[in-house]
């Protein structure tokens, strides 16, 4: 007797978190949230970063149900939450304003959710204690809120959301409150709980080193748009435009006229000051307006060659691109210093370097100086 044996069906993809699709928002005659398109993944930290107004919050805000989109789709885990209230969606939010009950202690705060769904007295309060774990506050079940730290309370914000085990937990500027220390120590707290427990995180700050220190991906927005979505070290070494490069860190730009020279790269002619090279960040056919961007952390400082001294301007031999101009400022910023380099024609370039190196170093004010910086780390920007 011959035995049939069938083969396993192929297991069924898990859809992604959080899907948007081509979400529009407009309040009175003004759009804030502008097309935007996004999927992120299960279990990711995903930060919307921009500045004030750029729509990352109303984002947010879509995503919760606390807004419902003027066109476009939202979904969590394959399932469309268009026109489904904020209360039932699998997702909590996380504001900087904690609204801790001051009436409750930190036990019932972070049981009421689960209370207001009709979940048994000890059932609730085993998982309350359970998240207070998670957040390291065992032991501060029956404190109140004006007993806890800035931290604490925010901790304790994060167990209020997590106890009822989201699918999507949405952070919106939960960090503003707290003094500098607090924050960079909240950061990491934040990063290890997203890992930790597993939850996508959809993060909300227009703090770029937050958004760096924290996130698998950044998309960076403005006008209601994203312009970039990427790892935290692309975002920061390949931005795709101009305002990327300036939002996120500290680059130096250039203005001047773009010509692709090969495939992903060109070369840059600045008016008055010569010719760099760098990296394209999108393709180019034939010429544009571009600029070129590269971060002082990348600039070497060092004495104007003779042959360079009569000719001050840009230059370029194929491996680093050279600039000759006058040390005009000097800024000592703890473990650097930064030299401000006064070009011909008024622009002005930043270099880093560390405090150990700037000590031996026998640069001085109004000194003719040559900054050399990395092809590789130069970027020609068409946007």
């Amino acid at each position: 007797m011959t035995t049939l044996t069938t083969a396993p069906a192929p297991a069924t993809p898990t859809p992604p978190s959080v899907e948007l699709f081509d979400l529009r928002k407009v309040f009175g005659g003004t759009m804030a949230v502008d097309g935007v398109s996004l999927t992120v993944e299960q279990g990711e930290f995903l930060t919307l970063l921009g500045p004030s107004g750029c729509g990352k919050t109303t984002t947010l805000r879509l995503i919760a149900g606390l807004e419902q989109p003027t066109s476009g789709e939202v979904k969590i885990h394959g399932k469309s939450m268009v026109g489904r209230p904020a209360f039932k969606r699998p997702v909590n939010t996380v504001f900087q304003n904690y609204a801790l009950f001051p009436h409750l202690d930190l036990l019932e705060n972070v049981a009421f959710g689960l209370r207001m769904a009709g979940i048994a007295r000890d059932e609730r309060h085993a998982r309350a204690r359970d998240a207070l774990a998670m957040v390291r506050l065992a032991g501060y079940e029956h404190r109140r809120t004006h007993e806890l730290s800035g931290g604490e309370q925010q901790r304790a914000a994060l167990a209020r959301a997590l106890v009822n085990r989201p699918t999507v937990l949405l952070l919106d500027e939960p960090l503003g409150a707290l003094d500098l220390r607090l924050r960079k120590e909240m950061q990491l707290e934040l990063k290890g709980l997203n890992r930790q427990v597993g939850i996508t995180f959809i993060y909300v700050t227009h703090d770029q080193e937050e958004a760096i220190v924290m996130s698998d991906r950044i998309a960076v927005m403005l006008r209601g748009r994203i312009l970039q979505v990427a790892p935290p070290m692309d975002i920061y070494r390949r931005p795709a435009s101009r305002f990327v490069a300036e939002f996120v860190g500290e680059t130096n730009v250039l203005a001047g006229a773009a010509r692709a020279t090969e495939s992903g790269w060109a070369q840059v002619q600045l008016a008055g000051l010569g010719s760099l090279r760098g990296r394209l960040a999108e393709s180019l056919d034939g010429e544009a307006a571009a600029s070129v961007s590269f971060r002082p952390e990348w600039v070497s400082i060092g004495p104007v060659e003779a042959r360079e001294a009569e000719s001050a301007g840009a230059m370029s031999n194929g491996r680093l691109n050279r600039v000759i101009g006058s040390v005009v400022q000097m800024l000592f910023q703890g473990p650097d210093v930064v030299y401000h380099v006064m070009l011909p024609g008024g622009h002005v370039l930043r270099a880093r370097r560390p405090i150990e190196a700037a000590e031996s170093d026998s640069t001085r004010l109004g000194d003719q100086v040559a900054l050399s910086f990395p092809v590789e780390e130069t970027m020609v920007l068409v946007r």
